[in-house]
């Protein structure tokens, strides 16, 4: 009787990372985007003009133009920070755009890009929203996995793992002296207990050599991520992979900075001097024009 009892328990289901999800996730959105050939024009968002897409196209480059400094097309992202104390706000606009019911000209080219590519899923963008109530509601991280989902939603924007790279834990943002007098901790906590830190050793700012050790480890899987990154980069296409391959050399470069600085994120600020991005923008230019590496083995 135990035994047929038993045989009618269901077996516990497999625990899925973020990683893993987040993989699965831009792989279908991927095959999605290459099964689509061409976009189909004949769907207009409701209550405009035929001739309305062109102008909020128009100016949405205009706002990259004014806003992108640091890569192109940060215009979106860098035009959140007003709403985003509003998730639920940011969120009903997002699903009247997907409705065909844009809030303003803005919201009006990403209306018409979806009408134009049905295949367009509007997941990526709910988890960009996500992320700014994880900003709002969360200032710890017990795991890396945890860690990896918040750094997907805040910085992914829709594109993580292999086609990514700007978002890793190990950033001066990690432990930074802004992060710490908001009492925030970018930073896995099992492993740093495992390495013997404690948060009073990263608001005191004490760079000990169980922190040195401890970055060591960060660093190493942060160059992991950048290498896989490279990879997804190379797959773009030819107008979007200069700004991403900048940016992949540039933030990479970041991590040569934390070492150093001695590991020392608490008063000392990681960045690449001007010079050294100067350097790596035609680095990244040659790298650009190169095809692809699954047209090359077509």
């Amino acid at each position: 009787m135990e035994r047929h009892r038993a045989a009618h328990v269901a077996e516990p289901a497999p625990t899925v990372s973020s990683e893993e999800s987040v993989r699965h996730l831009v792989l279908k959105q991927a095959a999605l985007a290459a099964a689509v050939a061409k976009p189909l024009r004949t769907a207009r968002f409701a209550g405009h003009d035929a001739g309305a897409p062109d102008t909020a196209f128009d100016r949405c480059g205009a706002v990259c133009k004014e806003y992108a400094k640091k890569e192109l097309g940060t215009a979106r992202t860098r035009r959140t920070p007003p709403c985003w104390r509003w998730p639920d706000r940011w969120e009903s606009r997002l699903e009247d755009v997907f409705a065909g019911r844009p809030y303003d000209m803005l919201d009006a080219a990403l209306a018409d890009a979806v009408a134009a590519f049905p295949a367009v899923n509007a997941r990526p963008f709910r988890d960009m929203i996500e992320g700014m109530r994880m900003d709002l509601a969360r200032s710890r991280y017990a795991t890396f996995d945890d860690l990896y989902l918040y750094c997907y939603r805040v910085a992914g924007l829709g594109t993580p793992g292999p086609t990514s790279g700007r978002c890793t834990p190990v950033r001066s943002r990690s432990a930074s002296p802004t992060s710490a007098r908001r009492g925030r901790i970018y930073l896995p906590q099992d492993e740093l207990a495992m390495a013997g830190i404690s948060e009073a050793d990263i608001f005191a700012g004490r760079v000990t050599d169980e922190w040195r050790s401890f970055m060591q480890g960060q660093i190493a899987r942060a160059r992991a991520y950048f290498r896989q990154a490279e990879q997804g980069a190379a797959e773009l296409n030819q107008e979007s992979r200069w700004p991403v391959w900048a940016s992949l050399l540039l933030y990479r470069q970041i991590l040569d900075e934390i070492e150093a600085n001695d590991y020392d994120n608490f008063t000392k600020r990681a960045y690449v001097p001007k010079a050294k991005k100067l350097a790596a923008l035609p680095k990244a230019y040659f790298k650009s024009l190169r095809p692809p590496p699954s047209q090359r083995h077509s």
